[in-house]
């Protein structure tokens, strides 16, 4: 969840790096309203870096804000349960209960890890059923 506190530090952030800033004042409302609920501020802030990084020199719209906030997020997800670290510090939910509800995808677990395999490579371990099994069947 983003605070207002929050959302008003990253407009002024934007008003100093971004000269061309195309957001009015009605536009940042309506962003805020639209990613208040959906995101977390450490995700927006990774996003926005990002594009500062790269040269942009327009601040971003909201759909761009909101489409690269999810990027983050996903890659994010996907390097968590690629190193097989637990989503928190509490009970984890089943993995198909996870994967619903990180990626809006209904998919077994073992689906899902082939899925990261053909996007980031095989693990190097004897531990990762799916990429073990492909290891024996080659060899």
């Amino acid at each position: 969840m983003i605070t207002s506190d929050d959302w008003d530090e990253l407009v002024e952030w934007l008003d100093k790096r971004f000269p061309n800033r195309s957001w009015r004042p009605e536009q940042a409302v309506a962003y805020y309203a639209d990613m208040r609920e959906r995101f977390d501020m450490t995700d927006v802030w990774t996003s926005v870096f990002a594009m500062y990084e790269k040269g942009q020199t327009f601040a971003p719209n909201g759909s761009q804000l909101i489409a690269d906030t999810i990027r983050v997020v996903r890659q994010a997800a996907v390097d968590e349960l690629y190193r097989g670290l637990p989503e928190s510090a509490g009970e984890r939910p089943p993995v198909e209960g996870w994967i619903k509800k990180r990626f809006g995808e209904e998919m077994t677990g073992r689906e899902f890890v082939a899925r990261i395999h053909r996007e980031k490579g095989p693990c190097k371990t004897k531990t990762c059923s799916v990429c073990y099994r492909v290891k024996v069947r080659a060899g």
